[in-house]
């Protein structure tokens, strides 16, 4: 899978690193296998694109994986989702992304854009690596 993760149970955080080209299909695997598993119920994630091959995913598919991680949002206001994309393509998609997520309505955690993963745990709270 294109999506690898390390898990922070410290400071209740999922790490996911995005690389290559990666499909809407990867995304929900990614879903099922991580944010499906109770013990990351309240947890925080950080999900790095810098390491993706362009755009990847239609508006269509990022309005369906919009869907897709809101089925997995336990409604834990600890929960923060912080997206690293670098660049201004990155940047416009992660915005997007966000703003197709908050018209879903319904519950969704914090969310940030960031260039680099530094910011984004600064964000969140977390130590630098």
């Amino acid at each position: 899978m294109p999506i690898e993760h390390s898990v922070d149970h410290a400071h209740k955080t999922v790490l996911s690193r995005v690389a290559g080209q990666i499909t809407l299909e990867d995304l929900r695997a990614y879903f099922a296998e991580v944010w499906a598993q109770p013990e990351f119920c309240g947890y925080s994630e950080i999900i790095d694109w810098s390491g993706a091959e362009g755009a990847g995913l239609s508006v269509g598919e990022m309005r369906s994986l919009a869907g897709a991680a809101q089925a997995f949002y336990d409604g834990s206001s600890d929960s923060r989702l912080a997206i690293v994309a670098p660049g201004k393509q990155g940047g416009k998609m992660a915005r997007l992304y966000q703003t197709l997520r908050e018209l879903r309505g319904g519950q969704a955690p914090d969310m940030g854009v960031f260039e680099d993963v530094a910011s984004a745990r600064a964000w969140l709270g977390i130590p630098p690596d």
